[in-house]
């Protein structure tokens, strides 16, 4: 084993100088595998302050416009990386959806649909979907809602790439929220309802408040635009699911 910085790479095989490869960054000294080490990795990529998730998450929760513009201006190195970051948080949301089965509850819950919903049909099946589909849902959202903050803030001269990139980032701490509120009906299954409203309202003042950051048009009109965009992309997403589950059916 290499602990002088002599020899080989072990990643790339580039002759080595000194503590790390100058080639590929790898350190020169590489430990075996002990569960020592690999419970260290994990605790250090997770609490390190230095480019950590949950510094990262700190980060994205309180200026999450400004985040994307730094991710676009090139200055991702200070940053944990962030479609990592979405796959960790869409994993513990499906997790913990799956052990709470909220869904399902909130799908039986009377005093969540009452007498007189008349979207009672098509919610219960979506609510079905998410029970069934929930992880590819939550990443068909990502360019669905790209598309109409494209559209709606083209004076921003962002190209679709770039908006899909600001989507994940304002998405990541959503799902992860959802994830959290979801385990308390765990507590009480009348719950429900009043968690489904707190986490639309999460979303509504959170993407708001990304849209004024990286866009800067004034109150009004962002939380105008931001409303309409949210309508629009659950009304496509939720049309195009139940029309391919009832052409399964068919």
């Amino acid at each position: 084993m290499n602990t002088h910085g002599h020899g080989n790479c072990k990643n790339c095989n580039s002759l080595l100088g000194g503590n790390y490869c100058q080639n590929c960054g790898q350190a020169a000294h590489i430990h075996r595998y002990t569960m020592r080490h690999v419970l260290h990795e994990v605790f250090h990529s997770v609490t390190h302050t230095d480019r950590s998730a949950l510094t990262f998450l700190w980060q994205i929760l309180m200026r999450p416009g400004e985040v994307a513009r730094d991710l676009f201006a090139g200055k991702r190195q200070r940053y944990f990386n962030l479609f990592t970051f979405f796959v960790l948080c869409t994993a513990i949301f499906t997790l913990s959806v799956g052990f709470s089965h909220y869904y399902e509850i909130l799908n039986t819950s009377p005093m969540h649909w009452g007498d007189k919903n008349p979207w009672k049909v098509q919610q219960q099946l979506a609510y079905e979907l998410m029970t069934s589909h929930g992880k590819m849902l939550v990443f068909s959202f990502l360019p669905i809602n790209s598309l109409f903050t494209w559209l709606f803030f083209r004076r921003s001269k962002l190209n679709f790439a770039e908006h899909l990139v600001y989507n994940t980032v304002v998405f990541s701490p959503y799902v992860l929220f959802i994830a959290v509120a979801t385990l308390l009906v765990l507590a009480d299954h009348h719950l429900a309802g009043a968690i489904n409203s707190a986490i639309q309202l999460f979303l509504l003042v959170y993407t708001s408040i990304g849209n004024r950051q990286l866009f800067h048009n004034n109150w009004f009109l962002t939380i105008t635009k931001t409303l309409i965009i949210r309508f629009l992309s659950l009304l496509l997403i939720w049309t195009g699911a139940i029309m391919i589950v009832m052409w399964g059916y068919v």
